[in-house]
């Protein structure tokens, strides 16, 4: 008898440390994936700015009877002033005793900027176009929480709520946006227009055969992300006479010239950053009378993609400049005292080196509907 005493001692010395490491009853969530996101998910753009992408989570029911679970969520430092905000379904599951069941989280925004109170594609500020433009750059870092709650059990299953989260990080996209400028034109572009938005309907340039004209090629930051100008190339169609030159073919990298910040946008102020790369158009003295097509293209330095944007250039010959200005000296003569005069103005001659346009920096004056 001494000896079989001990002997069930030691049996439940032996029994009870395994009955107390079992766990205890209960659900958890975690991503189906999860070390993939462990430095958060890097979202891609579909088209344009817009992101639509799912994410597996998966949801262990440790009960000894099924529960159903529904779904709530919620994202951190999203900014309101977007085309459409984060639109994230996640449908309700069942899980069986002491299993696991997957849930989806699709989830679906277009970041473009979008002011409040008025149509996206009309929304500006100054001379600036803000639609197109990402409201968001991949210094932007979104949290996602969702929030589990369980609406159906067992009357020994508590009601606990469990929550998931993962980081959402910007693709980095790069674009630029290129145009001529209106300098050197002798029509007007518009006259309500600054450099700091696209022409539309350039009207090119009308020039004399042996003349010269400076001009810039507009290029703007469209991206999310900081670029600059790694090359810059002028094509001439049709016209092997017409010389485009005075502008630089290649920049160091992100050096003071070439650079273009990202247009930081903040929810309630933005920055957009532009530069104006200078050129000369130059017909030879020979050249004919011609309608000339002029194609300019820019390398991104990010990516090497490249962005193109094209203007006409009219050249005159000299036969037909001298035939009109004999035309003109006859109507004047004819017209007795009726002479008219055309005023001309000389544009000062700007350097070579790349002009740099100022940072532009503006504040919206903001009007919500409470």
């Amino acid at each position: 008898m001494k000896k079989i005493i001990p002997l069930l001692l030691l049996l439940n010395i032996l029994f009870i440390p395994s009955i107390q490491s079992q766990e205890a009853p209960g659900y958890a969530l975690h991503w189906e994936q999860e070390d993939n996101y462990e430095n958060g998910y890097e979202m891609k753009f579909t088209s344009a700015w817009e992101v639509s992408f799912s994410l597996n989570g998966v949801v262990k029911n440790s009960y000894p009877v099924p529960i159903s679970v529904e779904f709530s969520y919620e994202i951190e430092d999203e900014k309101t002033d977007i085309s459409e905000g984060f639109e994230i379904e996640i449908d309700a599951v069942t899980v069986q005793p002491n299993s696991e069941e997957t849930f989806e989280v699709n989830v679906f925004a277009d970041t473009q900027i979008c002011l409040p109170d008025t149509s996206c594609e009309d929304g500006e500020h100054g001379p600036v176009k803000l639609y197109g433009l990402p409201a968001y750059g991949v210094q932007d870092v979104l949290n996602l929480t969702i929030t589990a709650n369980i609406t159906a059990q067992d009357s020994s299953v508590p009601t606990t709520e469990q929550t998931l989260s993962v980081d959402l990080k910007f693709e980095p996209k790069q674009s630029l946006s290129l145009w001529p400028d209106c300098a050197g034109v002798v029509e007007a572009c518009d006259g309500e227009k600054s450099s700091a938005t696209p022409i539309e309907n350039h009207p090119g340039w009308d020039l004399k055969a042996g003349s010269e004209v400076d001009s810039y090629i507009i290029i703007q930051n469209r991206g999310n992300k900081d670029d600059a100008v790694s090359k810059l190339d002028f094509i001439v169609s049709g016209c092997p006479q017409l010389s485009i030159k005075n502008f630089e073919s290649s920049y160091p990298s992100h050096n003071a010239g070439s650079e273009l910040k990202f247009n930081d946008y903040s929810g309630s102020s933005f920055a957009v950053f532009y530069g104006g790369y200078a050129f000369t158009i130059s017909p030879s003295s020979s050249h004919l009378s011609k309608t000339c097509t002029v194609t300019v293209h820019a390398t991104s330095e990010g990516t090497s993609e490249v962005f193109s944007a094209s203007f006409t250039v009219e050249v005159r010959s000299n036969a037909e400049s001298t035939n009109d200005e004999d035309n003109s000296e006859e109507a004047a003569k004819d017209g007795g005292n009726n002479i008219s005069f055309e005023e001309s103005s000389s544009l000062p001659h700007v350097s070579f080196s790349l002009l740099l346009i100022t940072v532009l920096s503006a504040a919206f004056a903001r009007n919500r509907s409470n």
